[in-house]
């Protein structure tokens, strides 16, 4: 199973009208397909870092939560 990539893309419409804008997906093709199938293609894009933040790792324990409050 591929990871899923966050995407920042910018596009055109049959009128001109441009369109911007973020979507998680697997890969550059399965983007294209899917803006096309909006009615949009693909112009330029980037593909943006996922952050994963994980600020407890582990239970903090009753006992540590005092040196918090106190």
């Amino acid at each position: 199973m591929q990871q899923q990539k966050k995407f920042y893309w910018k596009g055109i419409d049959q009128q001109g009208k441009t369109f911007n804008g973020y979507l998680t997906l697997n890969s550059e093709a399965e983007l294209k397909q899917h803006l096309l199938k909006s009615g949009i293609a693909l112009l330029r894009f980037e593909e943006q870092k996922i952050k994963n933040y994980k600020f407890f790792k582990n239970k903090v324990l009753p006992s540590e939560l005092i040196y918090f409050f106190f």
